[in-house]
C-alpha cells in the first residue's frame, strides 16, 4: 500500500521468529496455540494444556494444510498437530504451507514441499514465493514468472519483477531493451496476456476493483480495464477499503470515492486505508480512528496505531500496546511494549523484553518458571 508521506506508518513490523495464517475474529481460537517455556517454544491447547512439547526455537502458528514451520538450530522444518516430524529443521529459509505446498531453501536453491515432507517440485529457483490461485512468482536467473503446482512453468520468466496473483491478475514489471527509463508496470492473467498495459510507474494490488497506480510521477487508479478511473493528480494514495482511498494532495490528506469524488475532505497530516470499516488518521499531531462517514471512533492522544484485525485494532499509549475494538473500549490493556494484529483469535506480544502469545481475553500463552496469583497468566 502506498502510504502518505507525511505518515510514517509503523505497524509493519518484522515479528520475531513466527508467521500467520488469518482466521475469523474473537470465538475461533486457534485449536493449538504457540507456548513458550522459558525460551523454547511449543503448543497448548485453549486451556494450556501442552500438546506439543516445547523443543523449538521459534514457531509458527499452524496452516490450514495442518502443518506448523518450526526453527531449530538455525534451520526450518515443519511438524503435524500431534508433533510429529514431518519435514527435518534442514532447510536454510521457509514459508509456511499454503495450498498444500511450501516453499524452502535448500543449498541456496528455492523449491516447493508436498504435506508429506517430500519435494513436489525440486529446488531449482534462485527464489520462490508462495502459491496464490494455482500460481507462484518464482525467480530464475534476474528474470521472474510463474510455476503451476507441477513445477511448470505456466508463465516464463521473462519479467523485471513479479507479484503474486489476486482475483485473476499478477503485476508483472518489464524493461524495454534499450530503455533508458526505469521498469514499467502492468498486470497480466493467468494465461499470461496482458491486463492492463505495462505504462505505469508503479502500481498496487487491485481493491475493491481499483489499483493505486503512478503515472509520471503522480498517483491515480486504474480499473481492471486498464482504464484510468480516476487520474493521476495525488501526490500519494493509498488502497480502497469500506469504498475510500486516502489520498494526498497539497501536503494534507482526505479520501476519495470510487468515482474520484472527495468524500472526505483533505483535513488530514496522514491517512491510511480503511481495513474492517476503521482508518487511521494522525489530525493535528494526535492519531486516532475514524469510520467511513468520517467520524472518530476513537479520543485518546495514541502514541501509535495499527489497523484493525479480526474486529480488534493494536494502540500504543504511554509507550505501552494494548487493543481496542471498533467502538475504541480498550479490550486488552495497554500492558505490553510491543505486538503484532489478531490472528486465528491470538496475538504475538512482548512483555519485559520476552515474546509470547495472548488471546481475546489477555490469556497469557507462555511460562517463566514465576508463580503468579493471576489465573490468566
Amino acid at each position: 500500500m502506498m502510504r502518505p508521506g507525511c505518515w510514517q506508518d509503523t505497524s509493519d513490523r518484522p515479528a520475531p521468529g513466527s508467521s500467520s495464517g488469518g482466521g475469523p475474529a474473537g470465538g475461533s481460537l486457534a485449536a493449538l496455540i504457540p507456548y513458550r517455556s522459558a525460551t523454547k517454544w511449543g503448543f497448548c491447547d485453549r486451556d494450556r494444556n501442552i500438546v506439543v512439547p516445547p523443543d523449538f526455537d521459534e514457531v509458527a502458528l499452524f496452516s490450514g494444510d495442518g502443518l506448523a514451520r518450526v526453527k531449530v538450530d538455525g534451520n526450518y522444518g515443519y511438524i503435524d498437530r500431534e508433533g510429529a516430524v514431518v519435514a527435518p529443521a534442514t532447510f536454510n529459509l521457509a514459508a509456511s504451507f499454503k495450498g498444500g505446498l511450501a516453499s524452502v531453501q535448500s543449498n541456496g536453491k528455492w523449491g516447493y514441499l508436498d504435506t508429506r515432507g517430500n519435494f513436489a517440485i525440486p529446488p531449482v529457483y534462485d527464489f520462490a514465493c508462495s502459491f496464490e490461485e494455482g500460481l507462484a512468482a518464482v525467480q530464475i536467473g534476474h528474470r521472474w514468472g510463474y510455476a503451476d503446482g507441477s513445477g511448470a512453468m505456466a508463465i516464463p520468466a521473462v519479467y523485471a519483477i513479479t507479484r503474486s496473483f489476486r482475483k485473476g491478475l499478477g503485476q508483472v514489471c518489464v524493461v524495454e531493451e534499450g530503455s533508458e527509463g526505469g521498469a514499467k508496470c502492468g498486470f497480466i492473467d493467468a494465461k499470461g496476456r496482458l491486463a492492463v498495459p505495462a505504462v505505469y510507474d508503479n502500481l498496487d494490488d487491485f481493491n475493491e476493483g481499483l489499483a493505486c497506480a503512478c503515472l509520471d510521477g503522480k498517483w491515480g487508479f486504474v480499473d481492471t480495464a486498464g482504464s484510468m478511473a480516476i487520474p493521476a493528480v495525488y501526490e500519494e494514495v493509498g488502497s480502497f477499503g469500506s469504498g475510500l482511498a486516502p489520498v494526498l494532495q497539497g501536503g494534507r490528506c482526505g479520501y476519495v470515492d470510487t468515482h474520484g469524488n472527495m468524500a472526505l475532505p483533505a483535513i488530514y497530516d496522514g491517512a491510511l486505508s480503511f481495513t474492517e470499516g476503521c482508518a487511521r488518521v494522525r489530525l493535528n499531531g494526535r492519531l486516532g480512528y475514524i469510520d467511513a462517514s468520517g467520524a472518530p471512533v476513537t479520543s485518546l492522544p495514541y502514541d501509535d496505531v495499527g489497523p484493525f484485525s479480526e474486529g480488534l485494532a493494536f494502540v500504543k499509549l504511554y509507550g505501552r500496546c494494548g487493543f481496542i475494538d471498533p467502538s475504541g473500549h480498550m479490550v486488552v490493556p495497554a500492558l505490553y511494549g510491543w505486538a503484532e494484529e489478531f490472528h486465528q483469535g491470538v496475538v504475538q506480544v512482548r512483555l519485559d523484553g520476552k515474546y509470547g502469545y495472548i488471546d481475546v481475553l489477555g490469556t497469557r500463552y507462555w511460562d517463566d518458571g514465576v508463580e503468579s496469583d493471576d489465573p490468566t497468566q
